[in-house]
């Protein structure tokens, strides 16, 4: 908080898959749930979107633009612009309550658009924090891939491996949950290290 890391993001303790994933699989068969990585995302962003199209018993015909990267992560280069942008205030309010739908949309895209470019890579992890904090994850790491069948050996020698940082949740249009997580950045690659994405039908 000292350094304006807001708490509510619980930045490690929703980093342990496995202790959040396994109530799913008890509950649900594993035919329900569907789990990608974000590495899959990344190698193939449109082959995974149909995917989970097929998943959701969607059209899977339908190509998305994938080119476009939306909701990028990064640290903020003007901390007074983040804050404007980002956070509740007064003008985004008047803003809100006063203007049309269509205008608002319009604003919103161009406040994330000067959101986006106000971005820049955070510094690379130092090597003993790094370390720390596979410890940290290491047996919840070693649940997560006989949970899901996947080999996560990279994950603790990779020199990208890292954690994850967050768990969010959409709510579909169809009642059906998309959970996705995102990871701590490498400044030379900027990717989402150690993160999956879970469909639930």
């Amino acid at each position: 908080m000292r350094d304006d890391w807001w708490p509510t993001f619980q930045y490690l303790r929703v980093g342990f898959y496995y202790a959040q994933l396994r109530c799913y699989f008890d509950l649900f068969e594993r035919g329900q749930i569907k789990i990608y990585l974000q590495e899959d995302l990344r190698c193939d962003t449109l082959g995974v979107v149909q995917d989970a199209f097929r998943f959701l018993e969607v059209a899977d015909t339908y190509v998305p633009d994938v080119a476009k990267t939306h909701n990028g992560s990064g640290i903020p280069k003007n901390q007074a612009l983040e804050a404007l942008l980002g956070r509740p205030n007064p003008v985004k309010h008047f803003l809100r309550v006063c203007l049309l739908e269509g205008q608002r949309v319009r604003i919103s895209n161009k406040m994330a658009g000067l959101r986006a470019r106000n971005l820049t890579r955070p510094p690379r992890l130092l090597v003993d924090l790094r370390k720390r904090l596979i410890e940290r994850y290491r047996n919840d790491i070693l649940g997560l891939q006989g949970l899901i069948q996947r080999d996560f050996s990279g994950w603790f020698w990779s020199e990208t491996a890292g954690c994850v940082l967050r768990l969010e949740a959409d709510t579909l249009a169809s009642g059906r949950n998309i959970y996705r997580a995102g990871g701590i950045h490498d400044a030379e690659t900027n990717h989402n290290a150690r993160s999956s994405n879970v469909t639930q039908r």
